[in-house]
This record gives C-alpha cells, structure tokens and sequence, in this order.
C-alpha cells in the first residue's frame, strides 16, 4: 500500500466514524436553533453569565436509532439523522424562560401571553407597529 493509500483510509475511516455520530452530535445542544435563548446566550460571556443549554426533545429516540442503526445496514441511522435535523418544538424549563425575559407561562392546551409576546415582537421586528404600541400592548399582557 502506497502512502496516500494510506492516508486516504486513515482519513476516510475517521470521516466515517464522525459521520455516524453525527445525529447524536446534533441532538446535543439546540439552544441556537431557538432565537431568544441564542440571543440570551450571546450576552452572558459579557456578564459572566453560563450559558443556557437545552437538550433535543427527541435525544433519547436519537441515540436509540443510531445504534439500532448498526444492526439494519444504516437504514435506522438515516432515520436519526432525519429525526435529529428536522423540525420538532423544545421544551425549555419555566426558570430559563424567566431569565431570558419571559414572564408569563402557558402550558399546553391554555392561552399564553408569551405566544403573544411573540407575536408582537415580529409585528415590531417587521415595522408594523411602533415601539411605543409595543411597549403599550406588552404592559396589557402582563409583562
């Protein structure tokens, strides 16, 4: 075997491995595919704050899939990597939803003033209203 014969396996082996534990590398932290815990996470190395973490909902179904992937020639790694790259909602702890500025709380099922927030945020964020009615409406929800 010549020496790029070599190399390319020693590198290719070692892609392989990484591209394997991709879905569980994803599953690990979504804290930047949520925008108010991203920004939140953005301005505590000024503060000296921790950042915030928050794992994939669906993590324990992940790593589940991947090593059942070994055993059905990467047809259920595939079916990680879908489930870890495609959309899903996360659930973020009512402590880190206090710190990062949200006061109101709803749970499933119920009305929530957060979800209004929100939506007022973008009404602000794509100058449909102005930041005094933003600040008028905010007050009325309670936060």
């Amino acid at each position: 075997m010549g020496k790029f014969e070599i190399f390319f396996s020693i590198v290719g082996g070692i892609s392989g491995c990484l591209a394997l534990i991709y879905p569980i590398y994803v599953s690990g932290n979504v804290s930047s595919k949520i925008p108010e815990v991203e920004k939140y996470n953005q301005t505590c190395e000024m503060f000296g704050k921790s950042e915030i973490k928050i794992p994939h909902p669906k993590r324990t179904l992940i790593f589940i899939l991947v090593f059942a992937g070994f055993f059905t020639f990467g047809f259920l790694w595939i079916a990680a990597l879908w489930v870890a790259s495609g959309h899903f909602d996360a659930a973020v702890p009512d402590n880190i939803l206090k710190e990062i500025g949200f006061n109101a709380v709803g749970r499933e099922g119920q009305g929530t003033n957060a979800n209004e927030l929100i939506s007022l945020k973008k009404l602000l964020d794509e100058d449909v209203i102005t930041e005094q009615q933003f600040e008028i409406e905010k007050e009325k929800l309670g936060f």
